[in-house]
């Protein structure tokens, strides 16, 4: 009977430890797998952070390209924009243009006054603020010789450039006085 009790006892050390080292030889494979799934992890964690970073920049870029072109007048330059439209773009500010001849709509950057709001002549056209709404606009509000005004544009970074789609008027002080 001993003899019996120790038999079963060794047969089931044996396969308990014959079960423990088929757990320890599929352990480290379990702490592989574990490993790749967080480097995986922080491999996309930098690239979002990369994508970010990217896109903090190009955010940057923008905002700061709306300013300089507003406040530099370059939106009245067809070189300027040229460069800086899509052809899409362009071929509305063409066909929003109401002269002889050809040329772009450049008015449509800022408010309709093509004078000064009185007593304010000496006030600077300039970018107040920028905003970016959820459905990608950017909303630039600004002085035009006193007056205020509000327009929202898209714009995209094609090849390091800043490339105009649309732009709305969305608010223009001298059109409703």
């Amino acid at each position: 009977m001993i003899v019996l009790a120790v038999s079963s006892f060794l047969a089931c050390a044996t396969s308990c430890n014959n079960g423990n080292s088929t757990n320890a030889s599929t352990e480290p494979d379990e702490v592989k797998e574990e490993q790749q799934v967080e480097e995986a992890q922080v491999v996309e964690e930098d690239r979002l952070e990369a994508a970010s970073a990217e896109d903090a920049e190009d955010e940057s870029a923008i905002q700061d390209f709306i300013t300089y072109m507003y406040e530099k007048d370059l939106y009245t330059e067809y070189d300027f924009l040229e460069k800086h439209c899509s052809k899409a773009f362009l071929q509305y500010l063409k066909d929003q243009y109401e002269y002889d001849g050809e040329g772009y709509a450049v008015w449509l950057f800022r408010t309709s006054s093509n004078d000064g709001k009185p007593g304010a002549e000496d006030v600077k056209s300039k970018v107040l603020s920028i905003t970016k709404d959820n459905e990608g606009w950017y909303h630039y509000t600004f002085t035009d010789g006193g007056w205020h005004g509000e327009n929202k544009i898209k714009l995209h970074m094609e090849n390091g450039k800043v490339v105009m789609d649309e732009l709305k008027s969305v608010y223009d002080e001298a059109a409703i006085q």
